[in-house]
């Protein structure tokens, strides 16, 4: 499982809404079992733990989870929006953390899918071929 996220961070922010957290919770389980450590929303958390998995609830309306960014402490933020994307929500401070922290911040389920089904490959030895390019733009 060390192998699996070498270079990658291991510490994990979520707070997705709540139409996501079904699959959310599925990717997470991915990502715990690999190793990461969870951080999330207290809704986010509340799911979570409800289905098992050992995760640290983070209070995202008093700037809790954009100071754990700033400083570091998290690697990776996967956040969904419930459907605004008007600057102070919660949800818009938290991306704009991880934004200038430079810390990676995956705003699609799929992405964050993706990432999971690289890592595990990872962590299994494969071979994971690039994805071909579209190839060039037409003119």
């Amino acid at each position: 499982p060390a192998e699996a996220s070498r270079g990658l961070p291991r510490t994990v922010l979520a707070a997705v809404a709540d139409r996501d957290k079904p699959a959310a919770v599925q990717i997470l389980t991915g990502l715990a079992d690999l190793g990461f450590t969870l951080y999330a929303s207290e809704a986010t958390a509340r799911a979570l733990a409800e289905a098992g998995l050992a995760v640290q609830p983070v209070d995202i309306t008093n700037h809790q989870a954009e100071e754990l960014v700033a400083a570091r402490r998290v690697g990776l933020v996967i956040n969904t929006t419930s459907g605004g994307r008007r600057a102070g929500t919660n949800g818009f401070r938290l991306r704009r953390a991880a934004a200038e922290a430079r810390v990676p911040c995956l705003t699609s389920l799929d992405t964050a899918r993706a990432l999971l089904q690289v890592l595990c490959a990872i962590a299994r030895g494969d071979v994971v071929p690039p994805a071909p390019l579209a190839g060039p733009a037409p003119m």
